[in-house]
């Protein structure tokens, strides 16, 4: 059986439906494309600007000089220089991930029934070492899905070695990435030094790990988390989670978060915390508090601002009130005073208020509680007042607002 045959046998594309191709010009997305069925099928080439011009420019005429030979219809997507860069920096990743995910959008936003990528046996066999290398956490073993929403990639059976042997056979001209011979990406040193040690059976078996792990992940439902003024699940849907799954959920907010590693050790403190319905935990990066069976999960308060105009606010995770019954004396405001607009937003590092004991931080009334990040109320002179009773700590007035007419203010969740 020739090569072509092989590759056929294996390739698992749509039946129908109109298809779009991630398309780089490289060895793998070179081959898929000469299998499509051509009147269906279109290509998308984006150009990330990461290399130089020459290079891109040569890899381009490739890229239509193909899409030409097999009479697929092809669309160029060219970004700005610094623009994936500049996503990496505000997404706090990497400009391979920021690549990734730019990548991604564009194809996602083209009107295309499947968009295929050339995924192969071999980028699961190093995706799969990647993760062993790394210690990851078994839920991360489902590696590269074969269908997700409208992305397939039908040659995920296909070994690296029959590729090269038919692009070879059929005379298939391709691009080379330059940055492929790089040692210094794992990624590289992996496909380079390692796979050529790993027989496609191996590689195989690795498949199979990955798609057993994806089925047990079908089977077991996520712990759902929303992501706003804190993190926030169900204790109970916690509880009857198996345990990969919670470490799954910590693993995931922490992602959000874009903060580095967090340990198993550290992990195996809020899980035992949770279990036990402690109400309030600390530990070295995040801090969590449970009530009515809800569980906040945070580092530092996000970087929020809700307008204020007065008498009550009401967002979805807390209640701003101003009333009269029930007044504290050293909780008194008077609203008439506010020199609007106003605000209420996360605390800051250099953040003061003015109390009637002189000049405060409110990093230092935050450590006083015990709290990491706290809610302030700020008007055009400053900070009126320092929120922390629903965290456990204690809500305080400027001075310059503690005079007789005033109203109590109450934050709640």
């Amino acid at each position: 059986m020739s090569s072509r045959e092989q590759i056929l046998s294996m390739l698992d594309i749509p039946q129908d439906g109109s298809l779009l191709l991630a398309f780089s010009s490289g060895s793998d997305s070179a081959a898929l494309l000469s299998l499509l069925p051509k009147d269906r099928s279109r290509a998308l080439y984006v150009n990330h600007a990461l290399r130089s011009d020459e290079e891109l420019e040569r890899e381009m005429e490739t890229a239509v000089s193909l899409c030409k030979r097999f009479s697929i219809p092809l669309k160029i997507v060219s970004l700005n220089k610094g623009e994936i860069a500049r996503l990496a920096h505000q997404e706090g990743t990497s400009i391979e991930a920021a690549a990734r995910k730019m990548r991604y959008q564009i194809l996602l936003s083209e009107d295309a029934d499947y968009i295929l990528t050339a995924h192969h046996l071999d980028d699961v066999a190093e995706t799969f070492i990647m993760r062993v290398l790394t210690s990851s956490p078994i839920y991360s073993f489902s590696l590269i899905e074969k269908e997700r929403e409208r992305i397939i990639r039908p040659m995920l059976s296909v070994p690296k070695r029959l590729i090269k042997e038919y692009i070879e056979n059929e005379n298939i001209a391709y691009s080379e990435d330059s940055t492929n011979k790089d040692l210094s990406y794992k990624r590289n040193y992996i496909r380079q030094m390692l796979l050529p040690f790993i027989s496609d059976e191996e590689k195989s078996a690795m498949l199979t790990i990955s798609l057993n792990i994806q089925q047990m992940k079908k089977r077991s439902r996520k712990i759902e988390f929303s992501d706003a003024l804190f993190l926030t699940f169900s204790r109970d849907e916690y509880l009857k989670a198996p345990l990969w799954r919670r470490e799954e959920l910590f693993f995931s907010m922490n992602r959000r978060e874009k903060k580095g590693l967090l340990s198993r050790n550290e992990i195996k403190r809020f899980d035992a915390a949770i279990e036990e319905g402690v109400k309030k935990s600390r530990f070295s990066s995040y801090n969590m508090f449970i009530k009515k069976e809800m569980v906040f999960f945070y580092s530092e308060l996000r970087s929020i601002v809700f307008p204020f105009a007065g008498e009550s606010m009401d967002t979805k995770y807390f209640t701003l009130r101003v009333k009269e019954e029930g007044m504290k004396e050293d909780l008194v405001i008077n609203l008439q005073d506010i020199a609007y607009p106003a605000s209420i937003r996360t605390s800051r590092v250099f953040d003061e208020i003015e109390l009637v004991e002189g000049k405060k931080k409110i990093r230092d009334l935050e450590r006083e509680y015990g709290i990491p990040s706290s809610l302030v109320l700020e008007d055009r002179n400053g900070i009126i007042a320092f929120f922390s009773s629903f965290l456990s700590g204690r809500d305080r007035i400027a001075k310059s607002f503690k005079s007789k007419g005033g109203k109590y203010v109450t934050i709640t969740l």
